[in-house]
């Protein structure tokens, strides 16, 4: 028997790129195929892999004749890796075989899954702080996916997927303990980073708006709403479940603080000193925005120079007492020439800086900003004034999530105006 005496210990990561190390020295783990070996070995944690799971993860199908063969030269050369020097058939300390099966002498501290396994058993004995410091540890030690790099055609092994699986368990975990102690900050960098990998993972994504909104970025959270929602429709068809959508909701729970009054935005133009006429119009559109609850706009029409923006303004003014929140105006310039006319993403963006959302944290894209607007909207009574309106694309992305939009008589000239049933009154424009 070859004895080879190891002056420096060795170490071993899979969370992330598989590396190895003896000391502080990175050992060279040649050619694809070996690190496949050996990350699968090291996914195993030091149990045992049959020669014929290694001949399946270097061949999904078709393997040559000499699969099995060339399957022993790999392990040969990683066991001379780690042990340099060792004779050629010598069997060596670290790489072992039994039988058809191989596995590695590892300890729960040479390989940084055992750590992380380890730090996560702690986490779930302990509460309070201790036990979100244990999952900040934990979580701080995956660099990207299990073995990351090696999937072969775009497809991770089913192993490589199980211990992914653990990280997003010790996550979700880490959320709801963080969450629990109120020190949700010092893991909210790894709920983010797990979200990013699991964009529809809807448990994960929940627990990520909770995280901000703890954070006091509820803003941010919300725009992550936005965002979740439009990608679940687009890639699966689907609407958010229901931890996606308590997650939603408790963002928009009711009993939160209202903003005070010197927060609201006050838009609206000035109404007219001497406004006359249209008593009738006024009525009607009073009337059909107090009974009809089912009503959440209204939309003035009428040729031009009829005094459509006069009548939607001061009929804006005369409702605005109803809504506490606050009133929007914009002035869409839809009959302008050119590039003058206003584009929903100009409009959106503006609104969103009057509501409190910090520019860096407006989305880019419209339907993100539309998602978050609406989802701030739903929680005030607000009216809104859009005037000079040139089509129904250009306000849709203005209009509340929910109602439908009513129309005045030809006749009455002016700007829509809507309210919403259980939070918004809103006042459009011409159209």
């Amino acid at each position: 028997m070859v004895r080879i005496k190891m002056t420096s210990p060795l170490s071993f990561a899979v969370l992330g790129p598989v590396r190895a190390w003896r000391g502080q020295s990175e050992i060279d783990l040649g050619t694809r195929q070996q690190r496949l070996i050996l990350a699968l070995l090291l996914a195993r944690a030091g149990g045992a892999v049959s020669v014929a799971e290694l001949v399946d993860l270097l061949w999904e199908s078709d393997p040559p004749p000499s699969a099995v063969n060339v399957v022993h030269r790999h392990v040969g050369m990683l066991r001379r890796r780690f042990e340099p020097g060792l004779p050629t058939r010598a069997a060596g300390s670290v790489l072992i075989r039994d039988g058809a099966e191989y596995r590695l002498r590892i300890d729960g501290e040479s390989l940084d899954l055992l750590r992380f396994r380890r730090l996560v058993a702690q986490a779930g004995g302990s509460s309070g702080e201790p036990a979100v410091e244990f999952y900040r540890e934990a979580l701080a030690l995956w660099r990207d996916r299990c073995a990351s790099g090696l999937q072969a055609g775009g497809r991770a092994h089913p192993e490589f997927v199980a211990v992914d699986g653990e990280r997003f368990a010790a996550v979700r975990a880490a959320t709801d303990a963080a969450l629990r102690a109120g020190c949700v900050h010092s893991v909210l960098p790894a709920i983010r980073l797990a979200a990013e990998y699991e964009p529809l993972d809807e448990a994960l994504q929940a627990r990520l708006l909770l995280a901000l909104a703890a954070d006091g970025r509820r803003a941010e959270a919300l725009a992550a709403y936005a965002d979740i929602e439009h990608r679940l429709a687009d890639e699966l068809g689907i609407q958010p479940g229901g931890d996606l959508r308590a997650a939603r909701d408790s963002l928009l729970d009711h009993d939160a603080p209202a903003p005070t009054r010197a927060e609201l935005p006050a838009q609206l133009p000035a109404d007219h000193p001497y406004f006359t006429g249209r008593r009738g119009v006024v009525a009607a559109a009073e009337e059909l925005l107090a009974g009809d609850r089912r009503t959440t706009a209204l939309v003035i029409d009428g040729m031009p120079g009829v005094g459509k923006t006069a009548l939607a303004v001061h009929l804006a003014h005369r409702l605005a007492a109803r809504y506490p929140d606050g009133q929007l105006h914009a002035d869409l310039r839809g009959f302008d020439s050119g590039d003058s006319v206003m584009t929903p993403v100009e409009a959106l963006r503006g609104f969103l800086w009057s509501l409190g959302v910090a520019p860096a944290a407006i989305p880019a894209e419209l339907h993100a900003q539309a998602g978050l607007y609406r989802s701030i909207l739903a929680e005030r009574r607000m009216l809104i004034l859009l005037d000079n309106c040139r089509d129904w694309d250009q306000i849709r992305h203005l209009l509340p999530g929910t109602g439908a939009v009513s129309s005045s008589p030809p006749a009455a000239a002016g700007s829509p105006a809507w309210p919403a049933r259980r939070a918004p009154t809103r006042c459009t424009s011409t159209c």
